[in-house]
């Protein structure tokens, strides 16, 4: 089985939601040259078990302390890559989002940060921007 990002297990696509809030996390801690353990990974075993909530928790966190100070072209991914990762999510009843997730979210969040280095290495900033 060839596993791509728009593989639709609820778990799988929260490991892309934990990996997409590192990155913009990361983004901020790169402009400045700060060395930090990001949010989304201190909080990474409470997240496999309460998703949605430890979520809305580092959104909040990612809006008011660093997205307004990134790039915006990094803050417009971020917000699209969410987007994209919610729109898989909704298809599933509001019950289930709070749900323990299964291992299968760490392949979700491989796989997204892989995709982030790939982007990285085929793009320089400038094509990235438009």
């Amino acid at each position: 089985m060839s596993w791509e990002l728009s593989h639709k297990d609820r778990s799988f696509q929260f490991g892309r939601l934990l990996a997409v809030m590192e990155r913009a996390e990361q983004d901020y801690y790169a402009q400045t040259q700060e060395n930090r353990q990001t949010n989304a990974i201190k909080f990474m075993s409470e997240y496999r078990q309460r998703p949605w909530l430890v979520y809305e928790r580092i959104n909040r966190q990612l809006h008011q302390a660093y997205l307004g100070r990134i790039s915006p072209w990094q803050a417009k991914r971020y917000e699209q890559l969410c987007g994209e990762i919610c729109a898989y999510l909704s298809e599933y009843p509001e019950n289930e989002l709070n749900k323990p997730l299964a291992n299968i979210y760490l392949m979700g969040y491989e796989l997204q940060r892989n995709a982030f280095f790939a982007k990285h290495e085929n793009n320089s900033d400038n094509e990235m921007e438009e």
